[in-house]
């Protein structure tokens, strides 16, 4: 049976699986949560956009550090500190040049970041397999009335 519900901050009637976001001023339907990187709800009409942006976003990384793969190597190599080391006649200077070294932090901050958005979309694509949003699987757990597992 179809039950709604009175919303308090709105002082109107939502269906069922309809949460306020404080944030946005608005009851949301099939509300997951409110994402600042999209600046917006996450529901029932965008989920679908949000968890192909966060899947895009990871592949996108995947291929930054797949790409700067080889100038990892090739920098934690000893032949390049050996190479830059000699060029070099004064020993207070870095051992990589600054080229290298934008390289080397751009793998290693894009690998961190794509690890993170990895768990993100193994999450959310666990809740799609449940049914259940982020807001319904912390306020019922695993027995959410609307899982469809």
């Amino acid at each position: 049976p179809l039950r709604l519900t009175h919303c308090r901050k709105c002082k109107a009637l939502r269906p069922p699986r309809a949460h306020h976001c404080m944030i946005c001023g608005r009851c949301i339907m099939k509300m997951d949560h409110h994402c600042p990187w999209v600046a917006n709800c996450v529901g029932l009409r965008n989920y679908k956009f949000f968890l192909l942006f966060v899947a895009y976003a990871f592949a996108a990384c995947l291929l930054e550090s797949a790409l700067l793969l080889p100038e990892f190597l090739r920098a934690s190599s000893g032949s390049s500190l050996n190479n830059a080391m000699t060029a070099s006649s004064s020993s207070s200077c870095h051992p990589l040049p600054p080229l290298r070294q934008t390289q080397v932090l751009a793998f290693t901050l894009s690998l961190s970041v794509a690890f993170a958005l990895l768990l993100f979309v193994v999450m959310h694509g666990s809740l799609v397999v449940l049914g259940v949003t982020t807001l319904e699987l912390h306020g019922y757990g695993a027995r959410s009335p609307f899982s469809l597992g």
